[in-house]
């Protein structure tokens, strides 16, 4: 088992680095050996910071801080003289996500950061690894976690009750301890505490003194819890259902309430962030819990600029052709009517009569018949 999480490990870019208890020095090699994971983390508006304590380091990201534009696929330089973006609505409450072993804080943020954002919810991801080996000293301890935790939460201005925290595998099983130090000695800031495939394993001391009235005899009251295991997970002992199953019983007993189990049949270990219904079904119960304004932030991809088209250059209109003539049927002369003579106008409908030809007295004009005598003269003509 050791063999393939140091083969994942190396397969992450991040395994073979020097790191000490140095905040500044793991940022900056983080940084280096993730490079595009974080310069995509900072254009969603992420920041990365040192803890209070200068050992290690956290991503913080809140939903006012996206951008509306979709991401550039390279690095743009930002115009001069550009409109500043209205300002985003706070968001309603805090996820803290705590990395499982040998893992980083840059890939917890990125796995919560969509879904938290239609959940108006930021994000903080601590990184509470070292950077190397996996020796008890090379994670935080609970109590410098808790210390960490509370003051990041604080000047970040979330109140208590607005928080949430998930504790993946290892960070699951002293997840527990978080509760305790919270209820007894911190600000009760946790409204949800989910543990996901991490049970409460009893070699770690802090769940030693839970058990064992450290903190007194309920030292969980007021505290709800979510679960999460995968019945194929190959450790079901520690991390699979069976010692999920154990956990609930020994959360109700130290007076915690669970009010949800989620137990995935086809799934291992790592089942939970590849279901995003799982996901979902987690941060909607921190939402009903900690109700806020139903505001979605989702990055918007701005309206590709369209040219105008050019117009198109009128075409010339066909001249119609000439239609062709229809032949005429030789029509019959008609022949002319008793009692009518042709005037010779085609009004008439009559053919003109043919004209006689020409004789040497066609110019004459006829004058009218000279009256005989002895007969009357009548009327002029």
């Amino acid at each position: 088992m050791a063999a393939i999480l140091w083969a994942l490990f190396l397969v992450s870019g991040l395994a073979a680095l020097p790191f000490t208890n140095d905040g500044a020095q793991l940022l900056e090699a983080a940084q280096r050996n993730a490079r595009e994971q974080f310069k995509s983390a900072r254009w969603h508006g992420a920041v990365a910071k040192v803890t209070p304590d200068r050992r290690s380091f956290y991503i913080y990201w809140s939903p006012q801080s996206e951008p509306q534009e979709a991401e550039p696929a390279s690095r743009r330089s930002k115009k001069k003289g550009a409109k500043k973006k209205a300002p985003r609505p706070k968001a309603d409450r805090l996820l803290v996500t705590l990395h499982g072993e040998s893992r980083w804080a840059i890939d917890e943020f990125f796995s919560w950061r969509e879904l938290a954002a239609e959940r108006n919810t930021a994000v903080l991801a601590v990184q509470w690894w070292f950077g190397k080996g996996e020796e008890v000293t090379d994670y935080y301890s609970p109590h410098d976690l808790h210390r960490n935790i509370d003051e990041i939460v604080e000047s970040l201005g979330y109140p208590p009750g607005k928080v949430m925290v998930q504790g993946n595998n290892r960070a699951g099983s002293i997840l527990y301890g978080l509760a305790g130090l919270d209820r007894t000695e911190g600000r009760r800031l946790y409204a949800l505490l989910f543990a996901n495939a991490g049970g409460a394993d009893r070699d770690i001391p802090i769940n030693r003194m839970l058990e064992k009235g450290g903190f007194g005899r309920t030292p969980l009251k007021g505290t709800r819890w979510a679960l999460y295991c995968g019945r194929l997970d190959s450790r079901p002992g520690r991390d699979g259902c069976p010692a999920m199953a154990k956990s609930e019983k020994w959360l109700t007993r130290l007076g915690g309430e669970v009010s949800l189990i989620i137990e995935d049949p086809d799934a291992g270990n790592s089942g939970f962030y590849q279901s995003r219904d799982h996901m979902a079904s987690v941060l909607d119960l921190f939402s009903r819990l900690v109700p806020g304004e139903p505001v979605i932030v989702v990055p918007k991809r701005p309206k590709a600029k369209r040219k105008p088209r050019p117009k198109p250059k009128a075409k010339p209109k066909p001249k119609p052709e000439p239609e062709p003539e229809a032949e005429l049927e030789p029509q019959a002369e008609p022949e002319p009517q008793a009692g009518r003579e042709s005037t010779g106008n085609p009004a008439d409908g009559l053919e003109p009569p043919e004209e006689p030809p020409a004789q040497e007295t066609s110019s004459a004009v006829s004058l009218p018949a000279i009256p005989q005598p002895g007969s009357s003269p009548g009327p002029a003509p």
